[in-house]
């Protein structure tokens, strides 16, 4: 299952368009991470780099999530 997600910063996130304040976007990654885990099915996280994130380290999040593909675009 391919899941994008373009920041971890909820800021940003609302900058480019894919988040509400509050931190929702996030959690249902975390969250839909989790029930992938679960059921056994390959997570994928598919990130396009802009001019809002390019300087965020991401690295943090995306080992604590542990995808098994990261595509950046």
């Amino acid at each position: 299952m391919a899941i994008s997600c373009d920041s971890f910063d909820e800021e940003t996130l609302v900058k480019i368009g894919r988040g509400v304040s509050g931190g929702a976007h996030l959690r249902k990654l975390e969250r839909i991470a989790e029930w992938c885990k679960e059921y056994n099915i390959l997570f994928k996280i598919n990130t396009v780099v802009n001019s809002a994130n390019y300087l965020e380290d991401m690295n943090v999040h995306i080992e604590k999530l542990k995808p098994y593909r990261w595509k950046v675009f």
